[in-house]
């Protein structure tokens, strides 16, 4: 599967899924140069791809309209399926291998594993 995100604008969103882009991620999350502030003119164009609402943590936030929700954390349970993102093996973001040393009960179908400075900073998570 492969997901966009952090687009911005409808057009963006639109190549992508053009482009053959499975799923499109939403940046829903406070304090992103990606934040929508309402998410409805982007998911109105995803046809036919997966929606992802994504966040640093879900902490109960509004998801109308999308698939799945994105978060490194959840502090409260979503009313959509989970995709767990994890930063390459920081003291707050564990990555996936020390997760699932943890016994994270997280169900591991999918997951997203970012790069050490987060998403779009073209570092390699190796």
């Amino acid at each position: 599967m492969i997901k966009i995100c952090g687009l911005t604008h409808p057009e963006a969103v639109q190549h992508a899924i053009d482009a053959g882009a499975d799923a499109i991620g939403i940046v829903l999350a406070q304090g992103s140069p990606r934040t929508i502030r309402d998410p409805r003119p982007l998911l109105a164009v995803c046809k036919g791809v997966v929606r992802v609402a994504v966040f640093r943590a879900y902490t109960g936030q509004p998801v109308e309209g999308f698939d799945l929700v994105q978060a490194f954390a959840f502090d409260e349970v979503p009313p959509l399926p989970r995709l767990p993102a994890f930063r390459d093996r920081t003291a707050e973001h564990p990555g996936l291998t020390e997760a699932l040393a943890q016994g994270d009960d997280t169900p591991i179908g999918r997951a997203v594993l970012d790069g050490p400075g987060g998403g779009g900073q073209g570092i390699t998570a190796d």
